[in-house]
This record gives structure tokens, sequence and C-alpha cells, in this order.
């Protein structure tokens, strides 16, 4: 496990899907094949119902009935688990931030439940893209664990989530380019670009960004 101060990084070497860990956050996809986040579609707050209902046939029994409640079905053509390609080779935990489940699936991250080891009962993070970064073989730890699109949405989420987090040089990236913001998203490209214009234009006083260490 390796910690700075705003991340937990843990190696997930050994840890096998359905035994030591689940996929425990979802999506939707409508009839149009577009993505969308739990919360915008059903205005249902997701990461309560994970807390609340750990179990994950009674987690989808009561999502069913608040879904079907808040919308018709007939516009979606399916709902399923963030998913997970390739086991990835870390699991992400911020410290001392609250988790905006619908920003970070948003940004391509999925959630998952310990159930195994010391983090036992834990709710970590995943990239759903990070196979994407660079070719690895299983069981080799990257040397950073927080590399290319994975940092980079890691740090749009400081910006929107920390009022301490200032970096100058991800507001330059997405002047220059929105589209790139927008590719590395899931789906509300369109809404985190705009959040983020509002969120640069409010810090002021320079680039207060800590970087990420190396491993």
């Amino acid at each position: 496990m390796k910690t700075n101060e705003r991340m937990t990084i843990i190696p997930t070497e050994g840890l096998v899907e359905g035994k030591d860990f689940e996929i425990v956050s979802y999506f939707v996809v409508d009839n149009s094949n577009r993505f969308h986040t739990i919360e915008s579609y059903f205005q249902i707050d997701q990461l309560e119902l994970i807390n609340r209902y750990p179990n994950p046939k009674e987690f989808f029994h009561v999502f069913q009935i608040h879904a079907r409640f808040n919308r018709k079905l007939e516009d979606l053509e399916l709902i399923q688990k963030t998913p997970m390609f390739k086991r990835p080779v870390y699991f992400y935990r911020f410290n001392d931030l609250p988790m905006d489940l619908e920003l970070l699936i948003s940004l391509g991250f999925g959630l998952v439940r310990i159930h195994t080891g010391d983090s036992w009962g834990e709710l970590l993070l995943y990239d759903i893209g990070f196979f994407k970064n660079l070719l690895y073989e299983d069981g080799e730890e990257w040397d950073n664990p927080l590399i290319g699109d994975t940092a980079l949405r890691i740090a749009f989420y400081l910006s929107l989530m920390d009022p301490k987090f200032d970096d100058r040089d991800l507001e330059i990236l997405m002047n220059m380019s929105e589209d790139l913001v927008k590719n590395l998203c899931m789906c509300n490209g369109d809404k985190i670009v705009q959040q983020l214009k509002e969120t640069f234009a409010k810090k002021k006083g320079g680039n207060n960004v800590l970087p990420f260490p190396r491993y």
C-alpha cells in the first residue's frame, strides 16, 4: 500500500474478482448507445444504496424499485456494472475528500468492494480504461501508479473536489483542447468541461498543486 497526502494506492496483485473483490458500480446505456450515470439518468444516489445494501442482490432489487419509480425503462438499452476488461494493477482511495460517484464514473472510474485482508469491506476505485495507458504483463507493477490518462482524470477530479488543488497546467491543457478532456470522460464530458471552467475561474493565486510522487 502506498499513501501520499491525497491518495492511498493499493496494488491488486493476487486479488481475484468474485472472491477478493466485487464490482459494485453501475451505469446506463440508452437506446442511442449513449452512456449515462445512474445518478443523472434515474436521479438516484447510487453510493448511498451501495453503502446501505452491501448484499449485491439486495442492492439491485432496491435499485430496480427506485429506477422504475423515477423513470420509464423503455428508453434504455441496458443497465450494467462498470466494466473491468482486465484486472487493474492498482486500486485507489482518496484521503479526506468526499466521494462523488457520479463524477468518478463520468471520468471513467469504477467502484469495487474488497472482501479480503486489512481493507475488507472498503470501497475502492479502479480505472476502467487503465489498459489503454501501456502494455504490461500480469503481475507487473507500474513504476508510476498514476500514469497517463489515469493521472489526468484524477487531476480533473481533484480540481473539482479539492479547493486547495490548483493546477494551472491542467487549465492550459483544457484551454488548448476541450475535446481532449471530453474524450477522457466516459460520459457527461460537456458538463465536466463547464464545471472545470467555472472552477478554474474561481481559483486565484497561482499554482498550488502538489505533484504526485513517483514510487
